[in-house]
């Protein structure tokens, strides 16, 4: 998903103050659902969140 794609869904999900980083926007949205903000932190086969919008995602930017 590209970064203004990213910041529109974070704008329908209600956050009211959006971050310049793909990773923080997404991070602040996993918080804002009472998620664990793990996205892009190395853990995403660790975090337990299957049914996470961003565990493909994640898991690319992990092998990286």
């Amino acid at each position: 998903m590209k970064i203004n794609e990213v910041r529109a869904l974070a704008k329908q999900k209600g956050l009211e103050k959006i971050p310049k980083s793909k990773k923080l926007i997404i991070q602040a949205m996993q918080e804002a659902e009472g998620s664990n903000a793990c996205y892009n932190t190395g853990y995403s086969g660790e975090c337990g969140q299957d049914g996470c919008l961003w565990l493909a995602d994640c898991q690319t930017a992990d092998s990286k």
